[in-house]
């Protein structure tokens, strides 16, 4: 993520996580509307290019992308916070260059949880030519797929508007619910 500090719904309670190694985060409770410093159980050192999403039953998602390009959904195995996480799969690049067989690195892309699905969304990446000179190009794609079913199934869904595509700061979901 390209930013200091960002937070997350989790168990209850908001987590403020900042970017860089530390060993707890801070969470509010809106019931006692209190600030406490928990544990940090956040799956990897800050300084990686990931992000975290919540699905329903507090199920946590990771996003990475790895140094030498490609992205893996992971998860953890177990419903608490002493859980190892483990790769669920890989998100496909949906850029091929036809002058370059190495895939390409899509940065700054959107991670996203709605519902029962996780969403990868817009970023860039780097197009070079034969003759050394490139620059960024914007991607629009919005791509979706339901974590429970393996392998996982990626989807392309309605792009996004241009310009609308390219990097994405950071994507938020918020759905409503009756009570029972």
């Amino acid at each position: 993520m390209n930013c200091s500090w960002f937070g997350l719904s989790y168990k209850g309670s908001f987590h403020v996580l900042r970017a860089g190694e530390q060993i707890s985060t801070q969470a509010f409770n809106p019931l006692e509307m209190s600030w406490s410093t928990v544990v940090d159980i956040w799956p990897l050192p800050r300084r990686m290019n990931y992000a975290v999403q919540v699905m329903k039953n507090d199920r946590l998602y990771s996003i990475v992308t790895q140094v030498l390009g490609g992205r893996l959904i992971q998860t953890r195995g177990d419903t608490d916070d002493e859980g190892e996480w483990y790769t669920l799969g890989s998100v496909p690049c949906v850029v091929v260059l036809p002058d370059d067989p190495r895939e390409p690195q899509v940065l700054g892309h959107g991670f996203a949880a709605l519902r029962d699905e996780l969403y990868v969304i817009g970023g860039r990446f780097l197009k070079l030519e034969k003759s050394g000179a490139g620059g960024f190009e914007r991607l629009s794609v919005v791509r979706v797929c339901d974590p429970l079913v393996r392998p996982l199934i990626w989807i392309e869904a309605k792009p996004m508007c241009l310009p609308a595509g390219g990097p994405i700061t950071g994507c938020v979901s918020l759905e409503e619910s009756s009570p029972p």
